[in-house]
């Protein structure tokens, strides 16, 4: 297994999170961080279970800013096969006929969305999101070669269609009303796909995390709830959007 250490520099340096412990190695940090992928959660797991903070509520004002989304590449290739995609799509958008089964769930979505109200939005999405068969992802670690635990988080991200497909894991769910409320014209700025340590499950767990106008962060959840008070039982480990990637092992949570 590749081990890692933490890098004594400067709190602000984004490449303070995590280094290869092998000194010859110089490839630019984006590539290492493309390479580290879940291993940026998993190095850290110990940590985290030695020293649980938990029940704060999730804020978009903390976090180490690691730099832009295209540091995380499996995040960031996802990204762009989805607007791919979404391209393909505007022929079924145009014509129900050039719609699939699936996609015409989709279009009639897309159709009735701007008429409701944003908090009905991230409703509606949760709920049409979450319809999808949940799988459990045994998929292997791509630095190790090893079958990830059971609800930890891995290198592979799924687009919005690829999900409508087949289903998925968590990150599965909270990348996929990422891109649907993307479309749907929420901002990046606020929304961001969370990766959290749950402590009832004892498990890694990711979720969408929208900030509402008022300053308030809800997270929508996989089970149809929108937690919009309490986030007690997570701890944060890292955040995407298509804008950045953020490091919580620090943040005061």
């Amino acid at each position: 297994m590749i081990e890692f250490q933490r890098k004594n520099t400067d709190r602000r340096n984004p490449e303070r999170v995590l280094y290869h412990a092998n000194r010859g190695d110089t490839r630019p940090y984006g590539q290492r961080l493309a390479q580290l992928c879940c291993g940026v959660v998993m190095i850290c797991a110990g940590a985290l279970l030695a020293e649980p903070a938990w029940g704060e509520n999730y804020r978009f004002d903390t976090g180490l800013r690691l730099g832009p989304a295209t540091l995380f590449e499996p995040w960031w290739q996802t990204i762009e096969r989805n607007d791919k995609q979404w391209a393909a799509f505007e022929a079924c958008l145009a014509d129900v006929e050039d719609c699939s089964r699936r996609e015409r769930v989709l279009r009639r979505l897309l159709r009735r969305a701007p008429e409701l109200s944003p908090a009905d939005q991230l409703q509606l999405v949760n709920r049409y999101v979450n319809h999808r068969d949940y799988e459990v992802d045994r998929r292997s670690n791509d630095h190790t070669g090893e079958r990830r635990p059971r609800g930890s988080p891995r290198s592979h991200w799924s687009t919005l269609f690829e999900f409508m497909r087949r289903g998925g894991d968590c990150e599965d769910y909270a990348a996929a009303k990422y891109f649907l409320l993307r479309r749907l014209g929420f901002a990046p700025e606020d929304l961001r796909v969370v990766v959290t340590w749950e402590k009832r499950e004892r498990g890694y767990h990711a979720v969408l995390a929208v900030r509402r106008p008022d300053g308030a962060v809800w997270l929508l959840e996989t089970d149809n709830r929108i937690k919009r008070r309490s986030h007690a039982g997570y701890r944060y480990v890292y955040a995407v959007n298509d804008q950045a990637v953020w490091d919580y092992r620090d943040a005061p949570n």
